[in-house]
């Protein structure tokens, strides 16, 4: 140009700045690409908490994500109709981001327009400047909503797994492969008794030393816990006896997750009360079949005693009483009823006893009882009773429940040879079906009287106590008792539908406790019927006798017929009803035996009842026969049927055939 001496040009290479400028805008590029595409919520925040940024995950809708910008978290509560506290919570929460110039987190739950509930987990860092101001708060959300739920389903899984844990009646133990204890239920502390304070201090060493301690054989169940960590495949099972008498089922199982064995599991029953009713059941079964087999005998012996009375007493009626002869056949008698005493014990143990029962106040026959009871103790043996006032009456044989008491008075005295003390106690026991009362007996649906009788003798070990009842069984020396005594007692006890505890520490003495059931309002009602026995006569009346036994037959026969009646003789079923068709009009009595072959007497006596209801039958045994005559008492005329236990004298058996007839 005109004018223009000269250009000067000036060229500066900028091609490192030019790369630079690209480089951050590829890099700008890339962190708004990330920011733009994170999976979680983000914004960024000035000093007065109002946003500068917010990413499309924290805000989806454009419009509302512009909006945003300049704007506060209490701004979007009031624009989005949200509890405003959500927004002030915020911003309380950025304030202490600002001054501790640390990041910080906090769960935030918040409530959609729908009702739902949403989960987040809220993060706030600190932007800070070189001089160490805060110039910006940069805030994340991370919806945690799937996370909360499966948290909750999880404790709901782990609720129902730890009360099914809870629930159970086992004892529940969990250890990890290496025997530390993982997890366990409340049952299984209680079943093996063991304090909080020991299981809170986390000492497994000293949990499993107070276990064992606990065992009779701990060595045992030490051997049983290394054979299963040695062969963890393996289940085990086996029974835990305690020193204190209990007993626990053992039952371990290995703990998997998925395929893999991460521990195991041992499950602990107590079976102690289940054992004792096996025990029981045993006990019962064998005392059973024992008494079974002595209530035959004592019925054999009796009708053989039955003969031997009888013929002494026809021998006797047959002589002068200063005859020689006359106190031999005296003596043969005196000896033959006394023999029938000790038939009566095998009676009585064996439940076969005719039984007289009644309603009657047990503490009264106590109270009579107890001068003839001290004779028993001695005078070195000191007795006391505790008797319960306003006591229900009990239903049962008075005889009986006198010789209950006397057995055992004896053997609480031989006990205590070097003498003690002796407690005889009476209580009312109320109970419900199968009801827990307060001193631990369970019963069944009755209410009880106790009578216990409580010694300072010797005592009895568990061995001993196992065997008491059984007859025989006697820890005297030979000649010192017949090992009838408490099995007399168990009899009677069972026969009355009662039941019997024996409680016994050896050197610190013995309990036997006796349940006998409380008398019914109708058993309360019933009176005794005495028989007037102060005078009686023979007479002419006809009198059919069915007998299986000869001997028996035979003495029946010469008795009666002594008394002036007529006596047509019949030794079985076939025979009696073979002469009782004919003559049923003269016919004024039966007396038949309970127990024959073929057909008993109460089966025989239907027969004969269907021709004539209103003939008497006098039904004679040499054991109890109550509840099969019992059974006919309800069918039929009660007046006309009456029970006659063997061995029988002339005079009681004429007394009972002139009632009869009278009736």
């Amino acid at each position: 140009e005109p004018g223009v001496q000269a250009i000067v040009s000036n060229f500066r290479d900028i091609t490192e700045r030019k790369r630079a400028e690209e480089q951050l805008a590829g890099l700008k590029s890339f962190y708004e690409q990330l920011l733009e595409h994170l999976p979680i919520q983000l914004g960024v925040l000035d000093r007065d908490f109002r946003y500068s940024y917010v990413n499309p995950h924290g805000i989806k809708d454009a419009k509302m994500r512009k909006w945003m910008i300049g704007k506060t978290d209490l701004d979007y509560c009031r624009k989005r109709g949200l509890d405003l506290k959500i927004g002030r919570q915020r911003q309380k929460w950025y304030k202490n981001v600002i001054s501790s110039k640390k990041s910080s987190s906090y769960e935030e739950t918040l409530q959609t327009a729908s009702g739902e509930e949403r989960h987040f987990l809220r993060v706030a860092s600190p932007v800070i400047e070189p001089n160490g101001d805060v110039i910006k708060i940069v805030g994340y959300g991370l919806n945690i909503t799937e996370n909360k739920l499966a948290e909750k389903e999880l404790q709901k899984s782990l609720s129902l797994v730890r009360s099914t844990l809870e629930s159970t009646a086992d004892g529940i133990l969990v250890v990890d492969q290496h025997g530390k204890i993982v997890s366990f239920n409340q049952k299984f502390l209680k079943m093996w008794h063991i304090p909080d304070s020991m299981i809170a201090s986390h000492d497994d060493d000293k949990v499993i030393a107070f276990v064992l301690n606990q065992l009779k054989e701990p060595e045992e169940f030490l051997t049983q816990v290394r054979r299963l960590y040695n062969e963890p495949e393996a289940k085990g099972f086996d029974i835990l006896s305690f020193k204190d008498g209990r007993i626990f089922e053992r039952y371990s199982l290995a703990q998997r997750i998925g395929d893999k064995i991460v521990g195991r599991v041992w499950s602990f029953r107590d079976i102690t009360e289940g054992k004792k009713i096996e025990a029981q059941l045993l006990q019962s079964q064998k005392m059973e079949t024992i008494g079974t087999l002595a209530g035959g005998v004592a019925h054999d012996f009796n009708n053989i005693l039955t003969a031997i009375v009888g013929n002494a007493e026809l021998g006797m009626q047959s002589l002068d009483s200063d005859h020689r002869a006359y106190d031999d056949l005296f003596e043969i008698k005196k000896a033959a009823i006394k023999a029938s005493d000790l038939t009566n014990q095998l009676l009585s143990f064996s439940r076969r006893q005719l039984l007289k029962k009644q309603s009657f106040d047990l503490n009264k026959v106590v109270e009579d009882l107890l001068k003839m009871l001290k004779r028993i103790l001695g005078e070195d043996i000191e007795l006391k009773t505790e008797l319960a006032p306003s006591l229900p009456h009990v239903f049962a044989d008075k005889g009986q429940i006198h010789q209950v008491l006397m057995n055992l008075f004896t053997n609480a005295r031989d006990a205590m040879p070097e003498g003690g003390k002796l407690l005889l106690e009476t209580r009312f026991l109320e109970t419900g079906p199968l009801s827990e009362p307060q001193n631990g007996e369970t019963v069944n649906n009755k209410t009880y009287l106790q009578l216990s009788v409580t010694d300072t003798g010797i005592g009895m070990s568990r061995e001993l106590q196992a065997h008491i009842f059984e007859p025989f069984f006697t820890t005297k020396k030979l000649g010192k008792g017949t090992g009838l005594g408490l099995a007399v007692v168990y009899g009677i006890v069972e026969q009355h539908n009662g039941y019997l505890k024996v409680e016994s520490e050896i050197d610190k003495g013995t309990t036997i406790k006796i349940f006998l059931p409380v008398a019914t309002k109708r058993q309360e009602k019933q009176r005794k019927v005495k028989n007037k026995l102060n005078t009686w006569q023979g007479g002419s009346e006809t009198i059919l006798i069915v007998e299986d036994e000869e001997i028996v037959r035979n003495v029946a026969v010469r008795l009666i017929n002594g008394l002036g009646y007529k006596v047509l003789l019949a030794k079985n079923g076939e025979e009696a009803m073979e002469i009782f068709n004919p003559e049923r009009n003269s016919i004024d009595l039966v007396v038949m035996d309970v127990v024959m072959p073929k057909e008993s007497g109460p089966e025989i006596y239907k027969k004969m009842n269907a021709i004539n209801p209103k003939l008497p039958v006098l039904f004679v045994t040499g054991y109890d026969a109550e509840s099969k005559v019992s059974n006919l008492t309800q069918d039929f005329n009660q007046a006309s049927i009456a029970l006659l236990q063997k061995p029988y004298s002339k005079e009681i058996l004429g007394r009972k055939i002139r009632e009869m007839l009278d009736k």
